[in-house]
């Protein structure tokens, strides 16, 4: 199920200054008064602290907005290492208030799991309101005089010292419009402005009735007079209402804005009048009947609001329903903006709507979707150029995107600008703005990735021939039918190849619609009592995997195919690192990989070793983010090959990058040593000093600096002249691999090398298996079970990938048509037919 707002509901107030206004007053954030800063309800009381333990592999642990394990979840985890308040202990259920970390203001959670602890107690105790002004001295306290104390919601709030009267009597005179307490001073707002001008009761007709005559005029107006505070607010009410029904529609959409709320799609006079109306009557109404509402329109609630927070959450609703998340936008006029967009768009046909799309390169099928399809996207792009800078890198780490290069690009220039400050030349980009854009562009690509995995899913539905509403059952009942049909045992003569074909396209629809449909009910279904949805690891499988996949697209290909040999004038031209392009691609193969083992039952990937070069570190750094393996460990075992090819494509004269040399430089072509590159000279080692892989994008803090590399690196010694043969890299990828194997039984891993290594590898390993030369991030995985094979040694190696590139199926051409990002790379770069590659 699809949330009418994609960008989730806020969990305790506005992350941005945006105050919904309510009843002409700005109105704060949940948990402050206006023009202050959100602080969690925490009531008036201290007491213990605690800290979240547990969940570290999730994300965090789950919440619940009451205390019953089948409640509704919060739509995001309280973090690992978040301090919390004890508001309420019943057994191993608490109710908290958030102090620190990230998560949910308050909810419900389990202190433990089984025997597993989710939270611990710090010893430390929160001391209570009293005592924390009381230790603020004379001055705090003067200024708190005649102030009211901050409650929990609902908590005395607009009622009368008795509370609300029952709802079931009659209205008698006075009974049920007991006058409330006068409201104390509040804190400085933004803007004192009534929404209708004049609407005080002061004056007015309706002041004047008397109670039954009030009554009467209640009920003329089809208003439910038990749920209004009190005999004022009712006149005041029907004051308002007559002066709703003289406004026109500016004056109306106006009046919508200054309340915080969100205008419907295509609002007539009609529309916005009954939309005000309501926004009246809520405001005047009692806590209880107001809760009542908000249930009704399913907002989570914890049952203790106040009527600033009811109000809050209805004018947040009316965002939700239109897809904007006002509450992380930089002002209410922005929010309003993307409004006015939508609604031009909504007036728009689809097929204008696919050429807006494809303009701002968002994905549009063959067959144009529905319209609200095409608009959804258009509303998410819209959203995202509009974002703060800090919301957009929330959104990239929301969805798994790297940023954290972005971030420290943008610091590297600040400071650079400010150590010798210049003025910005006319029409240069910012640091921010350049950050801003390429965060954009990896959402961007995000949405297209999503996108190709929906069309996956719907085609392996076509496949079975069920309805994308078939359950798990359904999917297993038609494989079993369909797979009696086309098993290849079944075919005649000269069809089983086909048949083959046929069959392994109906597996792999069946293993990916059981993973994907068990993934959207664990979705659904998710409880404190699977030890998955609160970080407790899955008993270890009996299974040893180890994934191996090329780097991504090299930023000399990307430059090649723009002209610009970038090998002639790089400082280390035997090292380029990924294009942006390649980075995009890590990701992708990341997200395959677990997917992979997902689907196949295997252990998840906790282990990922790189070869030394930039871009195979860089792909390891973005595969690891995706996979949420904290390290990645170097290894020398899985370089390139130091073979005469490799030397020629940078080092003699005339190099372009062309594995085996340039045309008049080929291998065997003598060539005088005083006109090679002086590191051509040295010792392979020195080629690939770890002091260069702090120049690999976004390794920061992700390179392991415990971990001990199998073949240290400076063993590697070959120089011109005394080069690698290929037996000799053979069997160093293979000494590796068996000892990895042996050493990190029933896990995953993850060996990121190059094509050559790659493919000679796992020749060595399934020599009954034609090898081919895998693109860029192709992905070949082995896997065995640990118990033993029929002969007593150890169970054969399965290989179900071999040199995979389906995950790269979207770089195979650009969408405008021209030949890039293919397997291969874009330029013409000559590329080896056979042997090791530097690729």
């Amino acid at each position: 199920a699809h949330r009418a707002c994609p960008f989730g509901r806020p969990s305790g107030g506005p992350r941005t200054g945006f105050h919904v206004r309510v009843g002409g007053e700005p109105m704060a954030p949940p948990g402050g008064d206006a023009g202050y800063p959100p602080e969690p309800q925490l009531g008036d009381a201290g007491g213990p602290i605690w800290e979240v333990v547990g969940g570290a592999d999730r994300g965090g642990i789950v919440v619940r907005m009451q205390q019953e394990l089948g409640s509704t979840l919060e739509p995001t985890r309280l973090s690992t290492g978040a301090l919390v308040l004890e508001l309420e202990l019943v057994g191993e259920r608490l109710h908290y208030g958030l102090l620190q970390g990230s998560g949910p203001n308050s909810g419900w959670v389990s202190t433990k799991l089984k025997d597993k602890e989710l939270l611990i107690r710090t010893g430390q105790i929160l001391p209570p309101v009293e005592e924390a002004q009381g230790q603020a001295g004379q001055a705090g306290a003067g200024r708190g005089q005649g102030a009211r104390q901050q409650q929990p919601p609902g908590r005395g709030r607009g009622r009368g010292k008795g509370g609300p009267p029952d709802p079931a009597h009659q209205w008698e005179h006075e009974s049920l419009f007991t006058e409330p307490e006068p409201a104390a001073p509040r804190r400085p707002a933004n803007s004192g402005v009534r929404w209708i001008p004049g609407s005080g009761t002061a004056g007015g007709k309706y002041a004047k009735l008397d109670a039954v005559e009030l009554e009467e005029a209640c009920r003329e107006r089809e208003l439910e007079i038990a749920k209004i505070e009190s005999r004022a607010h009712a006149a005041e009410l029907l004051e308002c209402l007559d002066r709703l029904e003289r406004m026109r529609v500016p004056e109306l959409k106006n009046e919508v804005k200054k309340r915080g709320m969100a205008t419907t799609v295509g609002a007539t006079q009609s529309d916005l009048t009954a939309r005000l109306r309501e926004a009246l009557v809520w405001e005047r109404m009692r806590v209880k009947p107001l809760s009542e509402v908000c249930r009704e329109k399913q907002l989570p609630m914890a049952g203790d609001e106040m009527r600033e927070d009811l109000l809050q959450m209805l004018a947040y609703s009316s965002w939700e329903a239109r897809g904007v998340p006002v509450w992380r936008m930089p002002s209410d006029t922005v929010a309003h903006g993307i409004l006015d967009q939508l609604d031009r768009l909504e007036a728009k046909s689809p097929e204008e709507l696919a050429l807006i799309c494809e303009k701002k390169n968002l994905p549009v099928e063959e067959n144009l979707p529905a319209k609200d399809v095409l608009i959804g996207r258009l509303r998410t792009a819209i959203v995202w150029d509009q974002m703060p800078i800090a919301e957009l890198r929330q959104e990239c780490l929301d969805l798994g995107v790297p940023a954290e290069e972005l971030d420290e690009m943008g610091c590297r220039e600040e400071q650079q600008q400010g150590a010798a400050w210049r003025p910005r030349p006319f029409g240069s980009a910012s640091p921010e703005s350049i950050q801003r854009e390429a965060m954009v562009q990896r959402l961007l690509e995000q949405m297209w990735m999503a996108y190709e995995d929906g069309l996956r899913i719907s085609q392996y539905f076509q496949i079975l021939g069920l309805p994308e509403t078939a359950t798990v059952e359904d999917v297993k009942k038609t494989y079993k039918k369909l797979a009696l049909r086309y098993h290849p045992d079944k075919s005649e003569q000269g069809e089983q190849e086909m048949r083959t074909q046929d069959f392994q396209l109906l597996s792999e629809a069946y293993e990916s619609l059981l993973a994907y449909i068990k993934a959207v009910q664990g979705e659904a279904t998710a409880g404190e009592g699977q030890a998955d949805e609160d970080g407790e690891e899955d008993a270890a499988r009996p299974q040893t995997a180890v994934f191996m996949a090329r780097h991504g697209e090299r930023l000399d290909d990307a430059e090649l195919a723009k002209g610009r040999l970038w090998v002639r004038s790089a400082e280390r031209p035997w090292d380029p690192p990924l294009s942006e392009r390649g980075r995009l691609q890590a990701m992708a193969l990341g997200k395959a990989i677990r997917q992979h083992a997902e689907k196949l039952g295997l252990p998840a990937v906790t282990r990922i070793f790189t070869s030394p070069f930039l871009r195979c570190v860089e792909t390891a750094v973005e595969a690891a983010r995706q996979l949420e393996v904290r390290n990645v460990c170097v290894e020398p075992s899985l370089c390139e090959s130091f073979c005469e090819s490799f030397y020629r494509a940078w080092c003699v004269p005339g190099a372009n990058g062309d594995w085996g040399g340039p045309e008049n430089c080929r291998n065997g072509v003598e060539v005088d040593p005083e006109r090679l590159k002086n590191e051509a000279r040295g010792p392979a080692s020195e080629l690939l000093h770890p002091v260069w892989l702090k120049h690999a994008k976004g390794s920061a803090g992700r390179m392991s600096k415990d971990y001990e590399p199998f073949l240290p690196l400076s063993e590697l010694r070959f120089t011109w002249g005394d080069f690698e043969t290929e037996e000799q890299y053979t069997s160093r990828l293979r000494a590796f691999f068996d000892f990895a194997a042996g050493a990190f039984p029933g896990e995953g891993a993850v060996f990121i090398s190059h094509a050559g290594p790659l493919k000679m590898l796992f020749a060595n390993l399934k020599p009954d298996l034609t090898p081919q030369m895998p693109g860029y991030c192709a992905l070949y995985l082995l896997h065995r079970p640990q118990s033993s094979g029929a002969d007593g040694g150890p169970a054969e190696w399965q290989a179900p990938l071999a040199a995979d590139v389906e995950h790269m199926r979207r770089w195979a051409r650009d969408r405008h048509g021209a030949e890039g990002g293919g397997p291969f790379g874009r330029g013409s770069r000559r590329l080896p037919r056979e042997g090791p590659g530097l690729f």
